[in-house]
């Protein structure tokens, strides 16, 4: 999950606990492993982590590929 820039960090701290909270229920990991998600431990370091190691892995690609978003 994002949130906005600027977000108050308490805030952020409790969206981070009540994402951990949700995924300790099992009906919910499964019902997101079913659509293909990967799941962590829910915290933001972890989610920092994930995207650098994307932006590592996929960026070239996008770059030699002239990939963009369609803002449509």
């Amino acid at each position: 999950m994002f949130a906005p820039a600027g977000t108050p960090p308490p805030l952020l701290t409790q969206i981070e606990a009540d994402i951990r909270e949700a995924m300790k229920a099992p009906d919910t990991r499964v019902r997101l492993e079913g659509i293909g998600m990967e799941m962590g431990d829910g915290s933001s370091e972890e989610m920092r982590r994930v995207l650098a190691a994307d932006i590592l892995k996929w960026g070239d690609l996008v770059k030699v590929r002239n990939i963009q978003i369609d803002q449509n």
